[in-house]
């Protein structure tokens, strides 16, 4: 499920109406299935914007009502994972974008997260990559996924 935060004009961002009530019907007929929601700004307050999604109370409902259990942003420029009423937010911002100034222990990081699903579980692996310090030379990713795989297999 991939959503737009970016409908609300203003710091917070947010979805709109429109969007909140198409997402709770869409919802109903995913009973049972494990559900990834996607979407630009962390619904919870993060690091770096300390600003909560201006309809965090209204989709978190939602999200909960539905059992929904993933939710991957990006928005800053890193990693982190926050535990929020049975639901995990990833937030995955080293995908290429300058990163902000954090150590590694902190998010500051280039990396993608890969999720499998296997016999109904789903599993999400964080993969740190080695990407080049300057933006004008940044690779791409499936290109470091790629490399990531052969190396697997040896």
């Amino acid at each position: 499920m991939v959503l737009s935060s970016e409908e609300k004009i203003g710091i917070r961002g947010g979805l709109d109406q429109e969007q909140l009530t198409w997402l709770e019907e869409d919802l109903k007929g995913h009973s049972g299935q494990p559900v990834f929601a996607f979407m630009h700004r962390p619904l919870y307050r993060g690091i770096i914007h300390p600003y909560i999604l201006a309809d965090a109370g209204e989709l978190e409902r939602v999200f909960r009502r539905h059992k929904v259990k993933y939710l991957f942003v990006g928005h800053e420029h890193r990693f982190g994972i926050s535990h929020q009423g049975g639901m995990v937010e990833y937030i995955s911002g080293g995908g290429g974008a300058p990163l902000l100034n954090f150590s590694e222990e902190s998010g500051g990081l280039y990396h993608f997260l890969l999720v499998k699903v296997e016999d109904g579980k789903p599993e999400v692996d964080f993969v740190k990559i080695d990407y080049p310090k300057t933006h004008q030379d940044v690779g791409n990713l499936w290109k470091a996924y790629q490399r990531l795989n052969k190396s697997d297999k040896k």
